[in-house]
């Protein structure tokens, strides 16, 4: 979703001129992390819509009408209290950044009016909406981030208000320099090379701008400078050029959605007059998948867990079955004794101390009276062989149980990186394979779409990194023999490759750094310390009739790592 600069820089503009000298007339919150703004303005009135949610976070003109919160949070009545009535002066954009300012006049009862800005910070997980006052301090925020939470930046009522700290990227106001930094490509994925060094574009954009000029999304050979030169000028052209709002559809549902057309995302779009509406229609079906998925997604590791532990039961029946016939080489050995001793052994005898040839030492026998001592002594015998058999069928099923309870946990740990509807059909394809029937969507005969795995660039090497057992097995059947295969070390967890094109000794602070990310995507993902395994994707194999994304390597080294995100 091409939800960065370029959405806010163009938003801004719009609602600038849309609400530039309206009234707030009332506000309200559909959530605890979201805040709807009622203006009057030149004759129309608007719903302002400010969503701090991590993964639906903007700030649009909305139509559709959600319910408000029964008790008003205390940050909605901070809101009423200092800008209800406000008057709106203007609306304005951070250049490059996803923060929409508004500046509001608000009128108290003396009649003395003071500015108030409102910033929407649509950064993710970090989204944030907060009032500043006139003197640049904090009134409030929709999230206080207090000072134990974060070494980089707080946020709490009071402070000084700074902006989020700025990326190690170049923008284009610096369009010199970028172009430059593009000549400098030697090559590998440019799409990496440019979200590595340019600030305030998404994937989406910058896959539209490559498009736009290469014929392509992905690209891997060097540029010319004049094909440098019409990169920049592209991304410049999809920032400051006004265009026609669309969304995206796959099967019929809305998948995208961007300022202007992106020629990239396909033929399949409806175009809208406003930003506002587009939004509308993406948010609104995103809202209702993150619903269904959710309930899903809750359904499936019910069903995980359930497994899990039904299997832990079965696994400790049978080591308790096993320990209870460990002494099945004692009933053979009995056997013999009785067979070696028959002429000692008096009829009708309930017991018998026999010197045990293995051990140098006597031992007593229980005997059936009513039996004769061949007859005990194929009693033994009978008593070995069931006991050795239920041994062997013991650890059969408690191999079997590990086998399955290895697999759950990996399909656990697959359920919990998913992010897309797309993931998550992939994860129930797997799940359907090992035996669990929870797929909403098996009898659904529209094409599924493959998921991404993720990619990153670690000092110009690429790295991908699987969320799912599918995702797993591509990157690893499409790596080259040369490539850097890791995983973390006997625990669940994701396969990552590192692309090592030139055939060169990848440097020990690129695998080091991979490690960690693999690391973070195992079952170990919380520990302090985790070992991962490295090996060159030669030595990896993959096992006749094994379950998908599972493989066998050697000749591995070891490294202990610290989980990182990336």
């Amino acid at each position: 979703m091409p939800n960065d600069a370029i959405i806010y820089y163009r938003q801004a503009n719009a609602l600038n001129d849309l609400l530039s000298g309206g009234r707030i007339d009332k506000i309200i919150m559909p959530s605890k992390d979201m805040i709807e703004l009622f203006i009057h303005a030149k004759g129309n009135n608007y719903c302002l819509l400010m969503s701090a949610e991590p993964s639906h976070s903007r700030i649009q003109l909305t139509s559709v009408r959600l319910p408000t919160l029964p008790t008003a949070p205390a940050f909605l009545m901070h809101l009423r209290k200092h800008i209800g009535n406000g008057k709106i002066l203007s609306v304005e954009s951070v250049k490059y950044e996803r923060i929409v300012i508004i500046r509001i006049l608000k009128t108290d009862e003396l009649f003395d009016a003071t500015e108030k800005q409102l910033f929407i910070e649509v950064i993710g997980k970090y989204s944030n909406i907060i009032l500043v006052n006139a003197d640049g301090k904090i009134s409030e925020s929709i999230k206080h981030i207090p000072l134990d939470a974060t070494s980089k930046r707080q946020i709490l009522p009071g402070m000084n208000y700074v902006l989020p700290e700025a990326q190690n990227k170049l923008t284009l106001a610096e369009h010199e320099q970028f172009t430059q930094k593009l000549m400098q490509f030697e090559g590998a994925n440019l799409y990496n090379y440019i979200m590595s060094n340019l600030a305030g574009f998404s994937p989406a954009s910058i896959r539209e701008a490559i498009y736009r000029v290469l014929g392509a999304k992905d690209y891997s050979g060097k540029l010319s400078d004049e094909t440098a030169a019409k990169l920049t000028e592209t991304l410049n052209m999809l920032y400051e050029q006004e265009g026609t709002p669309c969304v995206y559809f796959n099967n019929g549902i809305p998948c995208d959605f961007s300022a202007t057309e992106f020629l990239s995302l396909g033929t399949d779009m409806k175009k809208y007059s406003a930003l506002g509406d587009a939004m509308d229609v993406y948010f609104s079906a995103a809202a209702n998948t993150k619903t269904e998925t959710n309930t899903e997604k809750n359904k499936l590791a019910n069903e995980i867990r359930h497994l899990i532990s039904k299997n832990s039961k079965k696994i400790a029946n049978f080591e308790t079955k096993r320990a209870e016939n460990q002494e099945y080489e004692e009933m053979r050995i009995k056997g013999e004794l009785i067979t070696a001793n028959i002429y000692r052994i008096a009829p009708k005898a309930t017991t018998v101390t026999l010197d045990n040839y293995y051990t140098g030492k006597p031992i007593n026998i229980a005997l059936d009276p009513q039996k004769t001592p061949q007859q005990n002594a194929q009693n033994y015998y009978k008593k070995y062989s069931k006991m050795k058999k239920t041994i062997e069928m013991c650890e059969l099923q408690i191999e079997k149980g590990r086998e399955e309870i290895e697999a759950l946990e990996q399909l656990q740990l697959n359920l919990s990186l998913c992010s897309t509807p797309a993931e998550l059909d992939e994860v129930f394809s797997e799940a359907e394979k090992i035996g669990i029937n929870a797929n909403p969507h098996k009898h659904n005969k529209k094409k599924i779409i493959l998921s991404e795995p993720i990619r990153l660039l670690i000092m110009d090497y690429e790295v991908m990194i699987g969320k799912n057992s599918i995702q797993n097995e591509r990157i690893t059947r499409s790596a080259k023999p040369e490539d850097i295969w890791l995983h973390a070390s006997k625990i669940p967890g994701s396969h990552v490759i590192i692309k090592n094109i030139n055939g060169a000794i990848v440097p020990d602070s690129v695998i080091e750094t991979a490690a960690r990310h693999c690391a973070y995507f195992s079952k170990a993902g919380n520990a302090d310390k985790v070992p991962v395994d490295y090996t060159f994707k030669k030595y990896v194999s993959k096992p006749k009739d094994a379950p998908m994304g599972k493989f066998v390597y050697t000749n591995q080294k070891t490294i202990y790592v610290s989980p990182l995100k990336p």
